[in-house]
């Protein structure tokens, strides 16, 4: 026993060394990584335990034992340092010479004026500033940003009032309109250029973290404000990963209340009715602005004034580049040919209109053979249903609804108007690699060049971090 306490004794000193080696005193190029020689020390500290539970008849040479294990720690320690190297390089599977351990820093940016925060109630701007610096106090303090090894960081502070999307654009006037804030977060990796450690802002890994905005959580609307269902995918950390038709979200919803609500097979094919209803009112206005400019399109003062500008330019180009002014007026003779020789017939917006009447009738005599419960049947859209069933709604019957997309609308009281606290959080993901908006299914690479992805892998594994994340953002 007296040969494992000394051993114990010398492995505590060699500890106790290795200890000193990871302060400050060594040169910024040779710093050692603290938690290399944490792992180290943990080593050695579970080999000397190891030691002194082994029968002292085990060891006939205690001064061989001592001199294997300060080898060792040298050894260890010379080896921390030469990994660890702030300066060294590695190359990616492209080539490009990283620097993953080059020590970064975080910045922090505002992108909103106080012209607008001052057009909003001061409650919903103290509201998302207080959570703005919750975020961005939390990340940073996580191990991966502090300090960011290998890239740099940073947060971008944002706030809007957002309306209510549809499709197409002008379908249904926009509203319901959302206050709504937001911090994005960018991971730039190192790399040498010209041999100069830099970082290049457009080849970054990023997430977004949006506060109060429920038309971010759907994708793209089918039709006016309505949806194919996004559908759940996984979990992160007790909420859930919906697919959307553009994107996978990360939806944490504190309001209690359902994201999406149903839509009827009647009032969908009612919104399509309406859709085609105001495509013909606007070929009935394109066709009398037509009409009332096409007799005197080739007479107009807006064509003698082009012609007087185009003989002034001509004439002045004659005088110093003659080549240049025949090529002007080749151009300008071809376009002349081209507004002469183009037939305008009205009858092109009277063809439109026609059509989309056809589609008119069309509904609602697939609507006129739906009875009531089929009415209220929650709409499935598929376009393959226009074949299928000869329909022009893209409804699926009951019998295939399995097959297709189920529709639905945005709670519009899943948020309030100027809300005075949290009710929805959504994380829109952005990796390096191609399945981008998918870090559920993406692993960690050995390529330095997606060493901005491994860190934002690192983060998104971490569910202690996130659940106090959470929690912090409801209070």
């Amino acid at each position: 026993m007296l040969v494992s306490r000394k051993l114990f004794s010398t492995c505590q000193t060699i500890v106790a060394a290795a200890s000193i080696c990871s302060g400050s005193s060594l040169p910024v190029g040779q710093a050692v990584c603290v938690n290399n020689l944490n792992h180290a020390k943990l080593k050695y500290a579970r080999f000397c335990n190891f030691c002194c539970n082994i029968e002292s008849g085990y060891f006939h040479n205690s001064m061989r034992c001592i001199v294997l294990i300060m080898f060792l720690a040298v050894f260890g320690i010379q080896s921390s340092l030469a990994q660890t190297s702030p300066e060294k390089v590695v190359l990616s599977s492209n080539g490009v010479e990283m620097l993953p351990y080059k020590t970064g820093s975080c910045a922090t940016e505002e992108f909103y004026d106080q012209g607008f925060i001052n057009t909003l109630p001061k409650h919903t701007v103290n509201l998302y500033e207080e959570k703005f610096d919750q975020l961005i106090s939390a990340f940073k303090q996580h191990h991966v940003l502090n300090p960011p090894t290998g890239f740099e960081a940073k947060f971008q502070k944002r706030m809007a009032t957002i309306t209510k999307p549809s499709k197409p654009a002008f379908f249904f006037p926009k509203d319901d309109p959302k206050t709504t804030g937001w911090i994005e977060v960018y991971f730039s990796p190192y790399y040498l250029e010209n041999g100069n450690p830099t970082v290049n802002w457009k080849f970054s890994t990023f997430f977004q973290i949006y506060l109060n905005n429920p038309y971010v959580i759907a994708g793209t609307p089918l039709m006016a404000d309505i949806y194919t269902c996004p559908q759940q995918v996984d979990n992160f950390h007790g909420h859930a990963v919906y697919a959307t038709n553009r994107e996978e979200v990360t939806i944490i919803n504190f309001s209690g209340q359902p994201l999406f609500i149903p839509v009827s097979q009647e009032n969908f094919i009612h919104v399509v009715m309406a859709y085609w209803e105001q495509n013909i009112s606007e070929e009935k206005a394109e066709k009398t602005d037509y009409m009332a400019n096409t007799n005197d399109e080739i007479k107009s003062v807006e064509k003698q004034r082009q012609k007087q500008d185009f003989e002034h330019t001509y004439n002045e180009l004659l005088k110093y580049d003659k080549k240049a002014a025949a090529d002007l007026k080749k151009t300008y003779d071809e376009i002349v040919a081209l507004n002469l020789s183009e037939t305008h017939d009205e009858t092109v917006f009277d063809n439109a209109a026609s059509f989309a009447q056809s589609q008119i009738i069309s509904l609602k005599e697939e609507l006129a053979a739906m009875s009531p419960a089929e009415r209220a049947r929650q709409g499935i859209y598929d376009v393959n249903a226009f074949e299928m069933f000869n329909n022009v709604s893209g409804l699926m019957p009951e019998s295939h609804k399995a097959v297709g997309d189920a529709l639905v609308r945005i709670n519009p009281d899943l948020v309030d108007a100027s809300p005075e606290k949290i009710q929805l959080l959504s994380i829109h993901w952005n990796l390096l690699d191609e399945a981008f908006d998918k870090p559920r299914s993406s692993t960690v690479s050995e390529d330095s060049g997606f060493i901005t992805d491994n860190k934002l892998l690192s983060i998104y594994s971490d569910s202690e971090f996130w659940k106090k994340l959470f929690q912090t953002v409801q209070k």
